[in-house]
């Protein structure tokens, strides 16, 4: 039974991203993606329904018992990804940034690239990473290699007559 739930919340997982890509991406959103969100939300009432019995008389209560509540998740997840999609936010979807994330965000501030800030460090991590492992480059215009007519560099040392600071020592 888990395993059954769990392949039907990925299942419509996959539908979200799809939409949500299509949305971003400004494409047509595929009509199976659609066909399952719409189903989802039409599966399960929203609204509390009207009872009836002998030791509560008339009362208002949602139709969705412990065997349905997979159900009723995917129908709340439904609707609000198509609240989403529908409403001024959608402008504000984005993917996230960073190479391994499949995660979307809504860019609420226009720096805003990834979808956290654990994915924010990855990014910044790898791009540290990457500049301490690349090798130097000399500087535009400076020779790489000596020429014939050049002559060697001089050892470098201290100056004739200056004392290094660790040999000076101090008088009072």
């Amino acid at each position: 039974m888990l395993d059954h739930c769990a392949a039907q919340l990925r299942g419509m997982r996959q539908h979200f991203r799809t939409l949500i890509a299509a949305r971003i991406d400004e494409l047509p959103p595929p009509e199976s993606a659609i066909r399952a969100v719409n189903d989802a939300m039409t599966r399960v009432p929203t609204v509390s329904l009207l009872w009836w019995d002998a030791d509560r008389g008339l009362h208002r209560e949602a139709s969705h018992p412990t065997t349905q509540v997979l159900n009723y998740a995917l129908a709340v997840l439904s609707a609000d990804v198509a609240e989403l999609l529908t409403s001024a936010q959608s402008n504000l979807l984005a993917a996230c940034g960073a190479t391994p994330c499949q995660r979307y965000l809504l860019r609420t501030h226009g720096r805003r690239q990834w979808c956290s800030v654990r994915c924010g460090d990855r990014v910044r991590a790898a791009r540290a990473y990457a500049r301490r492992r690349a090798p130097l480059r000399p500087l535009p215009g400076a020779q790489t290699s000596a020429t014939p007519n050049e002559q060697p560099a001089k050892e470098s040392g201290p100056r004739p007559g200056v004392t290094a600071p660790h040999a000076r020592t101090r008088h009072r």
